[in-house]
């Protein structure tokens, strides 16, 4: 999954939770207040779905930079005018009281939406916009004449404690100290939600490029190969050393297809290349390439020369005597028989591109030993060949391997299985 749809989809999911508030808005306000005061505040949601759409549609176009504030700059407007001057179904609150309600919660909400969508410049936007709005909010609250603040209050007024703690208490007494706790708040939020969202982000990039980079790994080897190669990162994507390579093929493919349906012939190749990728991959080697019916798989990358060569001789025996049996329940007439050839020998390899276009480059002479040993199976009419090399990094891990293979008649360099 790439970064882009990770964003996207967080910004759907945004989008939906805007739709809901707005229904949230207009029930909240319609169960205390009537019918109107819920028609008023749906319309006030359905602004601020508006808006949020126009945020997510203009991101990722030109000249975005300046649109994105002001639309979150207007979105919060919205919100504050609806609150504190737009409240037409409840002017005889008084402003004051709007701070000692859950106001500000609502402003709340779309700072949550924004670090929902992920977008962290967005983020910072609306804390600045709901702090401005508050702070207009306060200055617009203490200029009405009938606001009593601490400092306003005459002690003569209130002559006793109970008179003292009504008027306090009463809609029209601004609380400083709760509305510095507020801001105190918001911008506590903003901070936190900023980090979290910047923090997903480069999470869900990372997360992007790991599915990537696995997806690429997992053509060539085995899935727990893949995890053990993410795990231990950029350093066992390459290397150098004695590897094993089997090189495979199919005799007499070309002429064989050439006689079959393109669906018999894709089912052959299907059979013969699950068969390969299975028993490599169980013998914790990679596949290199599928070339039609030629195969190429590397063993040793990551682990003793005599380890990997002893794997790779048994993997090869396995696909020799594997492949009549997988073809044979494919029920077609005629069925190609394999050729293997097995050699060891110096290489350098590494994982080289990004994401999905990465691939497994080796490169050393045992590819080409190997593939001249498959191609000598022909002239030695057996179906393995196994190079000296390959035969004696073999023998030092597990000479029983080799045993039943003797000396080819034409190629003194190389083993063929006896027959």
């Amino acid at each position: 999954m790439s970064v882009n749809r990770y964003k996207h989809g967080a910004a759907r999911t945004a989008l939906a939770a805007r739709v809901v508030l707005a229904f949230v808005l207009a029930a909240g306000a319609a169960w205390p207040f009537g019918v109107y005061a819920g028609s008023f505040a749906l319309l006030v949601g359905v602004g601020i779905v508006a808006l949020g759409w126009l945020e997510g549609a203009i991101e990722s176009q030109p000249g975005s930079g300046v649109a994105i504030p002001a639309l979150i700059a207007g979105e919060i407007a919205l919100v504050a005018w609806a609150l504190f001057a737009g409240v037409p179904f409840a002017r005889h609150v008084p402003l004051a009281m709007v701070f000692l309600s859950p106001a500000l919660m609502v402003l709340l909400c779309l700072l949550a939406l924004h670090a929902m969508a992920m977008r962290p410049t967005a983020i910072w936007w609306s804390g600045g916009s709901i702090l401005a709005a508050w702070l207009i909010a306060r200055a617009i609250v203490v200029a009405d004449p009938f606001t009593i603040t601490k400092d306003r209050i005459n002690d003569d007024d209130y002559p006793t404690l109970m008179s003292y703690l009504t008027a306090i208490n009463g809609p029209h007494y601004f609380n400083t100290d709760v509305w510095v706790f507020q801001i105190a708040a918001v911008a506590g939020c903003v901070i936190v939600l900023g980090i979290a969202a910047h923090r997903l982000r480069r999470l869900s990039r990372s997360a992007a490029d790991a599915d990537a980079t696995r997806a690429a790994l997992a053509a060539h080897f085995s899935a727990t190969v893949v995890e053990e190669m993410l795990k231990a990162g950029q350093n066992r994507f390459s290397g150098e050393g004695d590897i094993t390579v089997i090189d495979c093929d199919l005799v007499g493919f070309s002429a064989i297809a050439a006689t079959q349906s393109p669906g018999e012939t894709a089912r052959l190749l299907k059979a013969y290349h699950s068969l390969v990728e299975d028993e490599v991959f169980a013998a914790a080697g990679a596949v290199l390439k599928f070339t039609g019916d030629g195969v190429s798989a590397v063993f040793g990358l990551s682990r003793p020369t005599a380890e990997s060569a002893a794997d790779a001789v048994n993997c090869a025996r396995k696909l020799v005597a594997g492949w009549p049996h997988a073809a044979s329940k494919l029920g077609l007439s005629k069925i190609p028989r394999l050729a293997v050839g097995v050699e060891t020998g110096d290489a350098s390899w590494g994982v080289v591109g990004a994401g999905r276009a990465m691939s497994l480059v080796v490169l050393g002479a045992a590819i080409d030993s190997a593939a001249r040993l498959q191609a000598q199976t022909r002239v030695e009419n057996t179906p393995l060949l196994l190079g000296r090399g390959a035969m004696e990094a073999a023998a030092m891990r597990d000479a029983h391997s080799v045993a039943d293979l003797v000396v080819a008649r034409t190629a003194p360099s190389a083993m063929r299985l006896a027959s």
